[in-house]
């Protein structure tokens, strides 16, 4: 993953690879993909646009800080771009994975605190999700 770079998220509705008339100040990250859980990624590395940052002398709250070298588990929503675009369209919506654990990454009080408690191992968690995401194939 890269440092980030600053972005605007709002796109042109008739060319969505161009900016729209506002800015909506985000950050795009360059993410390496390892696995997916569910949906349609073909790439091995997709742009992550977060919530916040800075942008053309505009600046906005992060919603969430992502750093190198870490492992998230991501929940996303394709950028009207397409593919190999992503935004965390809703919150919470990143966990950083690390050995036995995972936490929530965000930058959003109300959310950190309502997960501050959750102790949640890896292994407890993916299955959790694997048995969440096969109940609505069904």
């Amino acid at each position: 993953m890269d440092e980030g770079e600053g972005v605007n998220l709002n796109r042109d509705p008739d060319d969505p690879e161009k900016e729209g008339g506002t800015v909506t100040v985000g950050t795009e990250y360059q993410v390496t993909v390892t696995d997916v859980l569910k949906g349609d990624v073909k790439q091995d590395e997709i742009f992550v646009s977060v919530q916040g940052g800075s942008y053309q002398n505009q600046k906005a709250p992060l919603k969430s800080t992502l750093e190198k070298g870490k492992t998230y588990l991501f929940f996303l929503f394709v950028a009207a771009q397409g593919p190999p675009h992503y935004y965390d369209g809703t919150q919470p919506n990143i966990f950083e994975i690390s050995k036995d654990k995972v936490e929530l990454v965000t930058n959003v009080e109300q959310y950190r605190q309502t997960f501050q408690d959750v102790n949640l191992s890896k292994t407890a968690f993916y299955s959790n999700l694997k048995q969440a995401i096969q109940s609505t194939e069904q």
